[in-house]
């Protein structure tokens, strides 16, 4: 059976949430909507979804709340999220904080007055991204090992998006040299021979659909 991704769209706008729920259906994807941050923060408790989008909801700071909620949460903080900033004389009512929006960690960004059917190759690009998203849990008791891990991860991420090699290298270089630091400082440490919890281990999940929550 095929498995359509499933979006979450939050507005108080019940006009604007239905045509965005038409136009996102017409391209076969599945859509849930939510008037306020009490509804979204139960449907997301109940049900998974592959991205969120959060529009203009009221009292003004729950747009912010929600985002924060989601963050927090590890089963959604890695969800793609696309902000929809109230218009402009709206701003005031329901709109984000300049200091909420320092905080704010969205992968797009955009405001009202905008078309549905402009939103959606934002949504098939933030979905395509996170499908191709790669995962990775280091687990190890010293920090030094997990960052050296993440750094060498990370040069490779860069590859993978098409990065200069040349910068790449340098990135690299700088990496496993401090990789190789801290493997010569552990490998002269009784703990790192005898206790089996300083093993390191990596899981790493790539789902070309998604990413497996």
């Amino acid at each position: 059976m095929e498995v359509y991704e499933r979006i979450l769209v939050v507005d108080n706008e019940p006009e604007f949430a239905e045509a965005l729920r038409m136009t996102l259906h017409a391209k076969s994807y599945q859509v849930v909507t939510a008037g306020n941050k009490a509804q979204a923060e139960e449907k997301v408790s109940k049900e998974e979804f592959d991205a969120v989008v959060v529009g203009t909801i009221t009292p003004r700071g729950d747009a912010f709340a929600f985002h924060q909620w989601l963050k927090k949460n590890p089963k959604t903080k890695d969800l793609p999220f696309l902000v929809i900033d109230a218009r402009p004389e709206r701003r005031l009512v329901e709109g984000w904080r300049r200091d909420e929006g320092m905080q704010l960690e969205a992968d797009d960004y955009v405001t009202k007055p905008i078309e549905p059917a402009m939103l959606v190759p934002r949504i098939q690009r933030l979905l395509e991204k996170a499908a191709e998203r790669i995962r990775v849990l280091v687990v190890d008791d010293h920090t030094v090992v997990r960052d050296g891990i993440r750094a060498v991860l990370f040069n490779l991420y860069l590859l993978r998006l098409g990065y200069d090699p040349g910068f790449v290298g340098l990135v690299n270089a700088v990496g496993m040299l401090v990789f190789s630091i801290l493997v010569l400082f552990l490998s002269f440490s009784q703990n790192f021979n005898n206790d089996k919890r300083n093993a390191c281990s990596i899981v790493i999940s790539l789902d070309c659909e998604g990413i497996t929550r």
